[in-house]
């Protein structure tokens, strides 16, 4: 009797709809991405990224402007300034990942705020939009591992072994 209440109130309200599909959609993005991830030995790009990404979302916020459309641009940013430290050979990428994780927590105020719910907020807050942006990401995610996972993987596993069979690493990392 619990189950049948349970799927009528995923039908009839439409928060527990919306958080439904995320936790299912954002389940199989965060599948697929989190395998690459660990491959990679890059657990601690995670963390790095999430927190680079604050600054973006305190810029937008500031600025008047989407603040995860800033959170985004700040991911990208700093996830290709990781893999750019680490290609030039200088830095590992899990220094490269704490360098900047560690310039984030310098500035002040960091917890406080409203800024934080962007971080932290609630599932049953996601919009049908929200569910449809995720959807998107999901079938790229999907189909871009279905067209790539083996050079991805060879990258991934032995970028040396990918390198002498012609795969382009430099692009597969970034």
């Amino acid at each position: 009797y619990r189950t049948m209440e349970f799927f009528n109130d995923l039908v009839r309200y439409s928060y527990l709809n919306h958080a439904f599909w995320a936790c299912i959609l954002s389940g199989i993005t965060c599948g697929i991405i989190g395998t690459y991830v660990v491959c990679r030995r890059l657990v601690f790009l995670s963390g790095g990224i999430t927190h680079s990404s604050f600054g973006g979302l305190g810029i937008a916020f500031y600025l008047g402007i989407n603040p995860i459309l800033g959170a985004m641009v700040f991911a990208v940013l700093s996830a290709l300034g990781i893999e750019w430290a680490n290609d030039r050979g200088r830095i590992r990428e899990d220094s490269a990942i704490g360098i900047i994780w560690s310039v984030v927590w310098l500035r002040p105020g960091y917890t406080s705020g409203d800024l934080s719910n962007f971080l932290f907020g609630s599932i049953v807050t996601v919009t049908r939009t929200d569910v449809q942006a995720l959807a998107v990401l999901t079938l790229v995610v999907t189909v871009g591992t279905l067209l790539w996972l083996r050079p991805v993987m060879y990258v991934a596993f032995d970028r040396d072994f990918a390198r002498s069979q012609g795969i382009p690493t430099r692009l597969i990392s970034y």
